[in-house]
């Protein structure tokens, strides 16, 4: 197990699929330390982009992260003035109640990634969002390896981890799952 800030182990699925340096974009990054899923990344050398709404959680992420961090409302920004690549390796995405706007702004017929952790959660408001994210994903050839995780803190299903099965490893498909939590996924994988 790796070292983790994330408050569901994110951060260790994308290690465990992609060891070494890579880099990342951090949508909704929140405050850059504490339930980061992007933090012990940027610590073993990766490199990428934090982005959230809150300009004074981004200018705290600014004393104390080294990567750039950006104040935007990704629910209506224009990505071709603020990312800074085509490709990532690593996409976290968790905006909470703007999921469904932002999901329908992200440039995804331009942006890859190989890796992302995508907050839906549906224990909360209902399926539509998950659903939404779903057919937007497996529409850009995404594979959603463990779908409706659950919490840590109240086993309730909240996010859906994906892969590129073009440029990640088929022996990521052993976190293949349906309602589990994080370290079940990562640590009892088939």
């Amino acid at each position: 197990m790796y070292p983790t800030t994330s408050s569901d182990l994110q951060d260790n699925f994308a290690l465990s699929i992609l060891p070494g340096k890579n880099t990342f974009l951090d949508i909704g990054c929140g405050h850059g330390r504490h339930g980061s899923n992007t933090f012990i990344l940027e610590k073993l050398g990766w490199t990428g982009l934090l982005v959230d709404i809150d300009e004074q959680l981004v200018n705290m992420n600014k004393t104390f992260r080294s990567q750039p961090c950006i104040a935007t409302d990704v629910t209506r920004c224009d990505w071709s003035k603020i990312l800074t690549s085509t490709t990532y390796d690593y996409l976290s995405f968790d905006v909470d109640d703007a999921t469904v706007q932002a999901i329908k702004n992200f440039p995804f017929d331009k942006v890859r990634f190989r890796v992302a952790t995508i907050e839906h959660d549906s224990y909360r408001v209902g399926p539509a969002a998950r659903d939404y994210i779903r057919e937007v994903l497996t529409a850009h050839n995404y594979l959603c390896v463990a779908k409706d995780v659950l919490t840590s803190f109240s086993a309730e299903p909240f996010e859906d981890w994906w892969i590129d099965l073009k440029t990640v490893p088929v022996e990521s498909l052993k976190f293949f799952s349906n309602n589990k939590m994080a370290r079940d996924v990562l640590y009892f994988a088939k």
